[in-house]
């Protein structure tokens, strides 16, 4: 969470002056471990949000362990928010949006992630940030994901079940890239603030992957922070 706190800091006059944020909304959230994260690193009011229910379970059985006080609600993005004048019970838009490790890759068309885009807009305050997470431009040109690769992790425990994970696939067709989602994003009203090329520490301009070629070349990760803009 440190990136994101971080990015709050750097890219918004609240945090520009001192502020901390005080709501956050992650989207696509399995376990939620980054809302847990978020309550834990003392952000008041934390949501997560995902469309399967043994996930969210899960999810909360995770932040009850932990003492995390998380908002859950089971459903699919772009139709839980497809209005700013229907929002969820007891949901105030939310200073943070975090949509992490590519879950946008569910959007299979420029069309899908409009909607997704635009939605995750409504679930924002005006001048509120969106964090997404893409795969690494490496992964997108080289043909990682087209060839895909799979690997298997056994539970620590007794009773615990073993997790395969698929890494791209022979029909994984489509992937976006900044250069694709920078324009659908100012389409659904968003302003493009940064990109980065890991989450490890706090971002710095100068770590801002359009204007640092050396940065571009060590790059592991690929981050696009994007900024809900207010109406005119």
């Amino acid at each position: 969470m440190r990136f994101v706190i971080g990015a709050y800091a750097q890219h918004t006059p609240e945090g520009k002056c001192g502020g901390s944020p005080q709501s956050l909304i992650e989207f696509g959230c399995g376990p939620a471990r980054h809302a847990v994260e978020a309550c834990l690193q003392g952000i008041e009011r934390v949501t997560a949000l995902d469309a399967n229910p043994r996930m969210l379970e899960y999810a909360g059985k995770l932040a009850a362990a932990a003492g995390a006080k998380v908002q859950f609600i089971e459903g699919r993005l772009e139709e839980v928010f497809s209005s700013e004048a229907n929002l969820p019970e007891e949901f105030m838009p939310a200073d943070l949006a975090l949509l992490p490790l590519n879950t946008v890759a569910h959007a299979l068309t420029n069309d899908d992630a409009l909607r997704w885009l635009a939605a995750a807009g409504n679930a924002l305050r005006p001048e509120g940030l969106l964090v997404m997470e893409l795969p690494p431009l490496d992964d997108v040109f080289n043909g990682n994901l087209l060839q895909g690769d799979e690997w298997e992790l056994e539970g620590e425990e007794e009773g615990e079940n073993d997790l395969k994970i698929v890494f791209g696939t022979k029909l994984d067709r489509f992937d976006f890239c900044s250069q694709e989602l920078q324009p659908l994003a100012r389409l659904a009203g968003f302003g493009v603030e940064g990109v980065y090329g890991d989450m490890e520490q706090p971002p710095h301009p100068d770590a801002d992957l359009r204007t640092n070629k050396e940065a571009q070349c060590i790059s592991y990760r690929f981050i696009v922070v994007l900024k809900k803009q207010q109406e005119s």
